[in-house]
């Protein structure tokens, strides 16, 4: 006598076993590949679009650093169910400050069944906020003072200039590894200038 799918009543074959008493098809709904939590949140600073993951705030690297944190979120948060890969892709906002993802799974949740493609949406809540380092920006706040200095006496044009430049040109390079790198302000003072 064959067996038959407890759900939908579909005749078990050499070709597609029953797993658990079910047909593929009723298996896979049963046992989706794609595991998302109900509520994501994410963090984005909405002077420089740096994001909070898992409680480190990351520079986007992207012209849209809230579809980017978006799709970081998910990735961190969605887990597969059996064997496959997944990506995350922004689809646009859906209102009330939230931006719909869509996952799409390529993989199979039992070695028996071949690899399959499935989709799902999420939502994601984008809160806008100040960034550490923003915050300590717009508070004028620093670590330390650069004060440049001729002996005995003023500095020239020229010399304010390379030194600016200069001073420039080693910010920029340390911003890239590390945002906390800033000029708050740069000041002419008597005889020198101060950073």
């Amino acid at each position: 006598m064959r067996r038959f799918c407890a759900i939908c009543g579909k005749l078990e074959s050499e070709e597609e076993p029953l797993i658990e008493n079910l047909c593929w098809e009723c298996y896979r709904d049963r046992h989706k590949l794609i595991k998302i939590p109900h509520r994501l949140k994410v963090e984005v600073c909405s002077s420089c679009g740096a994001y909070k993951v898992n409680g480190r705030w990351v520079r986007s690297k992207s012209g849209n650093p809230v579809f980017e944190a978006s799709a970081e979120v998910v990735k961190r948060s969605v887990k597969l169910t059996g064997e496959g890969a997944f990506e995350a892709i922004p689809e646009g906002f859906s209102g009330r400050g939230r931006v719909k993802v869509r996952v799409v799974a390529r993989g199979s949740v039992h070695p028996l069944i071949p690899e399959y493609r499935e989709e799902a949406t999420v939502e994601v809540e984008v809160k806008r906020v100040s960034c550490p380092i923003c915050i300590k920006m717009a508070s004028k706040y620093y670590v330390a003072t650069v004060q440049v200095r001729a002996e005995g006496r003023r500095l020239t044009r020229n010399e304010v200039t390379l030194i600016s430049r200069l001073v420039e040109n080693i910010v920029s390079r340390e911003v890239e590894s590390d945002r906390s790198a800033y000029v708050v302000e740069a000041k002419e003072v008597g005889g020198g200038f101060d950073f």
